[in-house]
C-alpha cells in the first residue's frame, strides 16, 4: 500500500466499516445499484424469462449478501494493506533509529 492509500484508507476507515459496506459493497458493488434495477425491469419486460421475474426478492437478496461480502472482504483486505504497512514503516523507523 502506497503512502496515498495509507491515506485515503486512515480517512475512509475512520467513517467505519458499516458505512464503508454499505456504500462501497452494497451500492457500487459490481456496476452498481442501477444495474439490479434496470435488470429487474428488464425481467419484467422478457416473456422467456417470466419464471425468473417471480423471483425477484430472491435476485434483490442475493444482491445485497453480495454487496456486503464484497464490501466486507475488500474492508479486510485494505484493513490487512494497511495494517502491514504500519508495521512495515514501525520496523523501519526502529532501524533508522539504531
Amino acid at each position: 500500500m502506497s503512502a496515498g492509500h495509507a491515506e485515503r484508507w486512515r480517512s475512509i476507515r475512520a467513517r467505519g466499516f458499516w458505512s464503508f459496506v454499505l456504500v462501497r459493497g452494497v451500492l457500487l458493488f459490481s456496476t452498481g445499484l442501477m444495474a439490479l434495477v434496470l435488470f429487474l425491469l428488464w425481467m419484467e419486460d422478457s416473456p422467456r424469462l417470466g419464471s425468473l421475474s417471480s423471483n425477484w426478492l430472491a435476485l434483490v437478496v442475493t444482491w445485497l449478501v453480495a454487496g456486503v461480502s464484497w464490501g466486507s472482504l475488500t474492508w479486510f483486505s485494505s484493513e490487512w494493506l494497511f495494517r502491514r504497512r504500519l508495521r512495515e514503516q514501525a520496523s523501519g523507523e526502529g532501524r533508522d533509529a539504531g
